[in-house]
């Protein structure tokens, strides 16, 4: 027998085995060539959301900035209400201490008032009293006005009649004086 196909057989069995670990090494070189695109989309969105988180993590520290500053103004504004509150609470005691001493002035006008209402009631008492003891008098004296605004009235009357005569008088010599001859 030839040994020339044994040789050849066992040629082509081991380029047939390379051949076959070549295609299989390419499968696998295909695979992972697969793999590293599909690692290398898996990057490029990792990429994307590691882009995304630095914009929201930058937004977040934005918002955090305004809120520090925000949370500085409501400090300020307490602080401000705090002080207005210390004043207000000052103005308020002063406003008792006020009121505390009205009170007093408030009582003791009171009492003077009521002195005064006493004094006043006493007085108009004997006033009451000298009224009632010089009511005779007074109604006399009312009396007697009262005659002569009557004798007045009739001596006026008395002094108009006599210019009336008087005028009559002079009217009636101016007459007599004019038809005697001269």
């Amino acid at each position: 027998m030839n040994e020339e196909p044994t040789k050849d057989l066992a040629t082509r069995a081991f380029q047939k085995r390379v051949l076959d670990e070549f295609a299989a090494v390419r499968c696998e070189q295909a695979t992972f060539a697969a793999e590293l695109s599909a690692m290398r989309t898996e990057q490029i969105a990792m990429r994307a959301e590691q882009t995304a988180i630095r914009t929201e993590q930058t937004a977040m520290r934005a918002e955090q900035t305004e809120m520090r500053q925000d949370i500085a103004v409501l400090r300020k504004d307490v602080a401000d209400l705090r002080t207005d509150v210390a004043e207000t609470r000052t103005h308020i005691s002063e406003i008792r201490t006020d009121i505390g001493e009205l009170r007093v002035q408030q009582t003791a006008m009171a009492k003077n008032i009521a002195a005064i209402d006493q004094g006043l009631t006493t007085l108009e008492e004997r006033v009451d009293a000298r009224l009632q003891e010089t009511r005779p008098i007074w109604e006399a004296v009312q009396e007697q006005v009262q005659r002569l605004i009557e004798r007045f009235d009739l001596m006026l009357h008395d002094l108009y009649e006599v210019r009336i005569d008087v005028r009559v008088h002079h009217r009636r010599l101016g007459e007599i004086e004019r038809r005697v001859p001269s």
